[in-house]
């Protein structure tokens, strides 16, 4: 059968190659390669374009130029993609369950669309409510479930027909901390369930530690690979802080035009500052939020490895 047989071993089953994509003067992705391996948990992380890229491997959209091949088959260009496709599922921050159903109606009717039926449907449902650690709450409507829950449920459904790779695509945004690490950690433990499973976050900072697999991907360039660390790399230093009330637009040019710093992002509530070197600016930051009426909430420091363009 075709490609039936779960892979136990770790081997590339993902590999991108020269993927290009030019949406408008600010989203693009450049020459983009890397390798998935079978069983990783992997997070693509940095801007916006990592949307793009997460559709792209999974089969929504289609590049402007560049290979990509599930388990050495190209996924685009004349085979038969739902042969493949079959062994693909994707999440993102849209609820597609039916509120006024039960999790287990949720299932048994995403079950249906996937051919299943009868024992063998009876028989995946169990395992998958085990799998998620939501039993318990199987026979409650979703649109009563608190928003943790109702992510639980979406993964359970999105399970049904046993992927291969599991994509998430900005899936946590709207949650708290922990709650954030509490579906990071359900994820990274599908790997022992034979699963590969992609995530696409910007926020992804306090979880790298649960990562196998660490990739960077910065104005449509890959700019970290933590599983090809050939060639030059240089340090990034990051700054990220949070502040009260948190109005950046008011001194967003003031940043971007200081000559120590090299990019500003913007996300959720947090500014987030890449230096070009190691330099100290929290004195000229603390008088700079002072200046604008800001209270510095949270402030981080950290260094990373990136690819030398």
């Amino acid at each position: 059968m075709f490609l039936d047989k779960v892979l136990k071993k770790k081997t590339d089953l993902l590999n991108l190659e020269n993927i290009n994509l030019k949406i408008s003067d600010l989203y693009s992705l450049k020459n983009i390669s890397f390798n998935i391996h079978n069983l990783d948990f992997v997070c693509i992380g940095g801007d916006e374009n990592c949307d793009f890229l997460m559709k792209i491997m999974a089969g929504f959209i289609s590049p402007d130029s560049g290979k990509i091949s599930f388990n050495k088959t190209p996924l685009f260009g004349g085979v038969n993609l739902t042969q493949i496709y079959r062994h693909f599922s994707y999440v993102d921050n849209n609820n597609t369950l039916y509120g006024h159903l039960t999790i287990l109606e949720n299932l048994e009717y995403f079950g249906t669309l996937h051919d299943m039926q009868g024992h063998i449907l009876d028989k995946n449902i169990s395992k998958l409510l085990k799998m998620v650690e939501v039993g318990k709450y199987k026979n409650m409507k979703v649109c009563d479930l608190p928003l943790t829950l109702i992510k639980k449920a979406n993964i359970l459904c999105s399970l049904i027909n046993n992927p291969k790779i599991l994509f998430v695509n900005n899936f946590t945004n709207d949650l708290d901390h922990e709650s954030r690490k509490e579906i990071f950690s359900l994820l990274k433990k599908l790997k022992n369930h034979g699963m590969t499973v992609i995530v696409s976050d910007m926020d992804y900072e306090p979880f790298s530690k649960l990562f196998d697999h660490l990739i960077i991907i910065q104005r449509g360039k890959l700019t970290y690979d933590s599983k090809n660390k050939k060639g030059d790399f240089k340090m990034l230093y990051k700054i990220t802080f949070k502040s009260d009330p948190g109005d950046y637009g008011n001194f967003l040019k003031v940043l971007e035009d200081h000559k120590q710093i090299s990019s500003v992002q913007i996300i959720g509530d947090k500014c987030i500052l890449s230096l070009k070197d190691d330099a100290n600016l929290m004195l000229g930051l603390s008088r700079l939020l002072k200046d604008y009426s800001e209270k510095l909430i949270s402030f981080n420091y950290e260094k990373i490895e990136v690819k030398n363009e």
